[in-house]
């Protein structure tokens, strides 16, 4: 009986986790393009939004340009306070980059946060356990993004901006996760209590870049999770999701 439970309860945390992600592809789709059947090519024609205004042909070169999407994923420092998590975080960034580093997102503001996607490389999300269901969902909204729309300061017309901005986020709870729909899309990285992060040691990031690109353009590792390690992801993050109790 407890078994057939198990199963019953894995198979609806599938179910939902595939629904959601319809949900989010369909979300995204239409957002972003219009379709149609073109009755006299007999082909599927696309129109990308908001600006185009001529159908094109919808080739396998189009619909890889479409399923690319931005990083989802987001590591989650937890730690005591003064262990070196932001500090770490600043330091993934080479010196020189450092100026497209953001410690704060405003997503109560749509055009700030969305601004913060293409002006910066890397956004910080400090005392992430802060963010409430309803705010953790508008993060997992953009996380998908891989363009942002708007009219920038002192234009004239809205324009497309390519996102570039990654994130992390870094917290000193030990429960931060608070999406009841699914944790994903977070890595969570514990510190032991009592150890530091060691913040002193050099970085060669020109190894570091090279090995990355090396292992993505050379060796075709792959840069998405399997659905295996995404379920792997979803029970390592189990004991990090927060009561129902403490959400009230």
């Amino acid at each position: 009986m407890e078994n057939a439970f198990l199963n019953d309860t894995s198979a609806l945390q599938a179910m939902t986790q595939v629904q959601e992600a319809l949900l989010e592809a369909e979300s995204f789709l239409n957002e972003n393009y219009r379709f149609r059947h073109n009755l006299l090519s007999g082909k599927t024609e696309f129109m990308r939004l908001p600006d185009a205004t001529a159908w094109e042909v919808l080739t396998e070169m189009a619909v890889n340009s479409i399923i690319l999407h931005g990083n989802e994923c987001v590591p989650v420092l937890m730690g005591e306070q003064g262990c070196g998590k932001s500090t770490f975080a600043v330091r993934l960034l080479p010196e020189p980059l450092r100026i497209y580093f953001l410690d704060h997102i405003n997503l109560g503001n749509k055009f700030d946060s969305e601004m913060a996607l293409t002006h910066n490389l890397l956004v910080n999300i400090d005392e992430f356990a802060n963010m409430g269901p309803s705010q953790q969902g508008r993060l997992k909204q953009m996380l998908s993004k891989v363009k942002v729309n708007g009219r920038p300061i002192f234009g004239k017309a809205q324009e497309d901006r390519p996102r570039f901005a990654s994130f992390l986020a870094t917290t000193n709870e030990a429960q931060p996760l608070c999406d009841e729909t699914g944790s994903r899309r977070y890595l969570c990285i514990k510190i032991p209590k009592g150890q530091l992060i060691d913040n002193e040691s050099p970085i060669d990031y020109t190894q570091l870049f090279a090995q990355l690109k090396h292992e993505l353009l050379v060796d075709k590792v792959p840069y998405w999770f399997s659905n295996a390690e995404v379920a792997r992801i979803q029970r390592a993050n189990l004991p990090y999701q927060r009561s129902e109790s403490s959400l009230e």
